[in-house]
């Protein structure tokens, strides 16, 4: 899949989830699930975290995009409100869109007010892609009950 769709998918599946009413009631079951993304343990900003139900498919986990400091706060029904506890399998996805466009070719499509053609971008992973997909992923974690506001996710090459 191409990483970029499997991006905007992302964040489209975060923005759904974070314009939802929090006052759901099921939102009342939820607990904190926060932490750090780190990479070659440096944080990880502006990445999406995805966690996927191991014991049930069929329920959602959440999801967040990090900070600046690589922190996160996973959201169900908006605005990091938690997730259930449980298992949890974790996909991570960061990606930069590269046109093979020169600057004055980028400037002029934009002077005529053309957008860019698709064919001429490149989407590059910049974080090992094993972490971006659910079948691929190797992090795993379990939410106790009263929840884990320290998540640390490490990722390396």
């Amino acid at each position: 899949m191409n990483y970029l769709k499997l991006q905007i998918i992302c964040l489209v599946l975060l923005s759904i989830l974070t314009s939802c009413n929090n006052s759901d009631p099921r939102s009342k079951m939820l607990v904190p699930a926060s932490g750090i993304v780190l990479y070659n343990d440096k944080p990880l900003e502006n990445a999406t975290v995805i966690f996927f139900n191991a014991d049930d498919p069929m329920k959602s986990g959440g999801s967040a995009v990090t900070t600046v400091s690589g922190t996160f706060a996973i959201s169900m029904y908006g605005n990091g409100d938690g997730t259930y506890p449980g298992n949890y399998i974790v996909a991570v996805s960061k990606v930069e869109v590269k046109s093979s466009l020169s600057e004055a070719e980028t400037l002029e499509y934009e002077r005529r007010g053309e957008p860019l053609p698709e064919t001429n971008s490149q989407t590059i992973s910049l974080i090992p892609k094993k972490y971006v997909a659910k079948a691929t992923t190797d992090l795993r974690l379990t939410i106790p009950p009263k929840g884990d506001k320290n998540i640390t996710i490490k990722l390396t090459d």
